[in-house]
């Protein structure tokens, strides 16, 4: 008999600092919790007031699939949407190799590549 192991609560915990709402992920963000991890992060964005900046942070990950990644970008559009830039932190190996897969790799704070708000460009 074959036994898969709980991925656990995809959200370790949150708190906002002024205008920036920082996000801890949990140990896993894969297809068997990505559903409470969207939901999750979508319950903490609209919390008023909105926050300005989001960052995520990915230290503890230890798992991260294509059903998580798609959790992080579906965050991403929300944060597009109520205007607010998003950068992740404390990226994994694991985790990396998967931003990299998906081009992603753009929304790391470390290298200051975080990605705000789609404007137009003023000529």
């Amino acid at each position: 008999m074959f036994f898969r192991e709980t991925p656990g609560p995809p959200i370790a915990g949150s708190e906002r600092d002024g205008e920036t709402l920082h996000v801890r992920l949990g140990r896993c963000a894969v297809l068997g919790n990505s559903l409470a991890l969207r939901n999750g992060l979508l319950e903490q964005l609209h919390k008023p007031p909105p926050p300005a900046r989001i960052l995520l942070d990915l230290s503890r990950l230890d798992r991260l699939d294509t059903a998580g990644v798609a959790a992080i970008v579906e965050c991403l559009v929300h944060a597009r949407r109520i205007d607010a830039g998003l950068a992740l932190e404390g990226v994994t190996r694991q985790g990396l190799r998967m931003l990299e897969l998906f081009h992603l790799e753009a929304l790391l704070s470390t290298g200051g590549g975080e990605v705000g708000p789609e404007r137009e460009r003023e000529p």
